[in-house]
């Protein structure tokens, strides 16, 4: 399940890849997004309308092993931000994995909002007791994965 799928980049990342998955579901607000991801040549894509924080039932309907959220935590304020990891968590079969500004760096606009990075990990080690962190792809942008047991595989 991709959370904020815009126009599913998420997925032509992963096919050119090669990590093809099995079935493609993503939740995205904004219409023109929404038909953008829509035309994707894929077999087994589905693309929900709606916005997965005042919806999180949403994401459970969804039924998905893994929940990727890339870029949408980024425009949500402090506490949605949080509810959103909760619910996210809860509705994954095996991970959340999701990104998030960690300085006000990247986050130079009004409609952007960036989270202690500490507070953060610390926040998603409540939720697991596997807690992945990568950085340094990009200044002020920091990837976390949350496995719901400890293989992680």
């Amino acid at each position: 399940l991709d959370l904020g799928c815009g126009r599913g980049d998420l997925l032509d990342f992963l096919i050119a890849r090669g990590m093809k998955p099995k079935r493609y579901v993503g939740i995205e607000g904004v219409e023109e997004l929404a038909k953008a991801a829509e035309v994707k040549e894929f077999d087994n894509l589905r693309i929900i309308r709606a916005d997965f924080v005042r919806e999180p039932r949403r994401m459970d309907a969804a039924r998905a092993d893994i929940i990727f959220c890339s870029g949408a935590l980024n425009t949500i304020e402090k506490d949605e931000f949080y509810l959103v990891l909760r619910n996210a968590f809860a509705a994954a079969g095996r991970a959340l994995v999701f990104n998030f500004l960690c300085s006000p760096l990247l986050a130079g606009v009004s409609y952007l909002y960036w989270q202690e990075k500490r507070e953060v990990l610390k926040f998603a080690r409540t939720l697991s007791c596997r807690v992945e962190v990568k950085e340094g792809y990009i200044e002020g942008d920091c990837t976390a994965a949350l496995w719901k047991d400890d293989r992680g595989d």
